[in-house]
């Protein structure tokens, strides 16, 4: 499948603390069992974020292992964003489609 990377920045910041405003009419599940890794990723409705770090990958090739380590090493080829990716701004993110899972 095609892997692919998409930089993005919002202009300007939000001010969610006194927006009346709903986001969107979102369905959430949340599971108390598992793992995040293991949701099933098939049809469009599965997202998975992570907010820890403003390098992509975080400590993926040094010493770290939290979850966007694991979820780097568990589909090799986002390490690839390493390469295409500097540091992240505070408004900015890095929506990663396509990659597979192939380890578990």
């Amino acid at each position: 499948s095609l892997v692919t990377f998409h930089r993005r920045c919002l202009a300007s910041g939000r001010d969610w603390a006194s927006s009346n405003m709903r986001i969107a009419n979102i369905k959430c599940q949340v599971d108390i069992d598992g793992r995040i890794e293991d949701a099933d990723p098939s049809g469009a409705s599965t997202w998975e974020a992570d907010f820890a770090n403003s390098m992509i990958g975080g400590g993926v090739l040094a010493s770290g292992c939290v979850q966007e380590e694991i979820r780097f090493l568990l589909s090799p080829e986002l390490i690839a964003s390493l390469l295409l990716t500097e540091r992240m701004g505070p408004l900015e993110n890095v929506l990663i489609t396509g990659s597979e899972r192939f380890s578990s």
